[in-house]
C-alpha cells in the first residue's frame, strides 16, 4: 500500500479539469441538507405551537386525549428526522459514486449527487448508514448517562466532570472504529451495487484488516486542510471534501486490487 501523500497526489490527479464540477455538487449536497434543515426546523415549531394550543383544549377534557396528541408529535418529528437522515445517506452516495468516476478517468456531473437514489442502492445506502448510526448510539450512552448524572448534581463536581470527559472520548474513539472498519462499506456498494448492505460491511471489515492504520493515516493527513476550510468560512470544504473522497477511492482501490492479486 502507498502513503498518504501518494493517495492525495492521484486524487488531484483524478479531480484535474474537473474540480469546479466536483465543488458545485458538494455546495448542491450542503444547499439541500440546509433546505432540509430548516423545513425540519419550520414544522417543529409550527407543530409546538399547535401541539400547545390542542394540548390546553384537550386537557379540559382529560389529560388522556392530550398525552395522544404529543405521541403523535414525537412519532411525526422521528419519522422526519429518519426521513433526513436517509436524505443525508443517499446523497453521500452520489458523492462517493462521484468521486468513482473521477477516480476511472470518467467525466463527472452535477447529477451524480443523486445517483444514490436510483435502483437498489437507496435501500442499501439507508441500511448501512442506520447499522453504523446504531453502532455510534451504542458508543454514546455512557456519554448520555454521563451528562444526565452529572446534570443531577449542584455545582461542579471533578468526578462527574471526569466521567463526561472519558465517556466523551470513548464515544469519539467509538466513531472513529466504526469508520476504520466499516467506513468503506459505502464505496464498496457504489463499485458492487449487485452486493447487499451486511456484505458490503462484512466486506470492508475484510479490506481494511491490516490496513487501518494506513486508513487512519490518510484521514489524519487532511487535518490541515479541513482546518484551512473551516477557517474559510467552510467555503474551502466545498474542494476538500471531494479530494478526499477521490484518495480515499484511490485507497479502495488499491486494497481491492491487493486482495485479487491473492
Amino acid at each position: 500500500m502507498k502513503g498518504a501523500s501518494e493517495y492525495r497526489r492521484r486524487a488531484r490527479i483524478s479531480m484535474r479539469g474537473q474540480m469546479g464540477t466536483m465543488a458545485a455538487t458538494s455546495f448542491m449536497r450542503a444547499l439541500s441538507e440546509s433546505l432540509i434543515g430548516v423545513a425540519l426546523v419550520a414544522v417543529m415549531t409550527v407543530g409546538l405551537v399547535l401541539l400547545g394550543i390542542q394540548t390546553l383544549v384537550l386537557a379540559s377534557t382529560g389529560y388522556g386525549a392530550a398525552m395522544i396528541m404529543i405521541i403523535l408529535f414525537v412519532l411525526v418529528i422521528t419519522l422526519l428526522i429518519v426521513l433526513s437522515g436517509a436524505f443525508y445517506w443517499l446523497l453521500e452516495g452520489g458523492l462517493i459514486n462521484q468521486a468513482r468516476n473521477a477516480v476511472y478517468g470518467r467525466r463527472v456531473s452535477m447529477s451524480d449527487l443523486f445517483s444514490g437514489f436510483s435502483g437498489g442502492l437507496a435501500g442499501c445506502l439507508i441500511v448501512i448508514g442506520f447499522l453504523k448510526l446504531l453502532m455510534m448510539l451504542f458508543f454514546a450512552i455512557p456519554y448520555g448517562i454521563a451528562v444526565f448524572v452529572n446534570s443531577l448534581w449542584d455545582g461542579f463536581t471533578l468526578l462527574g466532570t471526569g466521567a463526561v470527559l472519558l465517556s466523551y472520548l470513548w464515544y469519539m474513539a467509538g466513531i472513529l472504529l466504526i469508520f476504520l472498519f466499516f467506513g468503506l462499506a459505502p464505496y464498496i456498494l457504489m463499485d458492487r451495487p449487485s452486493l447487499g448492505p451486511v456484505q458490503c460491511m462484512k466486506e470492508s471489515l475484510l479490506l481494511t484488516r491490516k490496513h487501518r492504520f494506513g486508513l487512519f493515516c490518510l484521514c489524519c493527513s487532511f487535518i490541515g486542510w479541513y482546518i484551512l476550510g473551516s477557517i474559510s468560512y467552510g467555503i474551502g470544504m466545498f474542494w476538500i471534501q471531494p479530494y478526499m473522497r477521490c484518495a480515499l477511492y484511490h485507497f479502495y482501490d488499491d486494497l481491492k486490487k491487493e486482495r485479487a492479486a491473492v
